[in-house]
């Protein structure tokens, strides 16, 4: 094998490597190019969802502190007052059993 040949073959081979580099760089740029935008509304559409848990988050914690603050002893006692008014004025009309 003389000079020529081998630099032939390396000059073939160097083309080669290059021509699969540049696929290579090729596919990777339309696989970027597909893939980027998809990831991007994925990204939005969790950061949307996170606000949206967010604001569920924040009714709760306000209905529960709505809840905690409700005095229940009052609550309980204007209840049994009430059936007590509801009783009399159901024996007033006839309609009530006595207690």
């Amino acid at each position: 094998m003389n000079t020529e040949d081998l630099i032939r073959r390396q000059t073939n081979w160097i083309k080669a490597i290059f021509g699969c580099l540049a696929a290579l760089v090729a596919a990777v740029i339309i696989f970027a190019a597909i893939l980027v935008p998809k990831v991007s509304k994925t990204i939005d559409d969790v950061e949307q969802s996170l606000t949206e848990i967010n604001v569920l988050i924040e009714d709760a914690e306000e209905a529960l502190g709505n809840i905690n603050s409700m005095d229940f002893e009052n609550l309980n006692k204007a209840i049994n007052d009430l059936a007590v008014v509801t009783n009399f004025l159901a024996n007033i009309f006839g309609g009530g059993n006595s207690n």
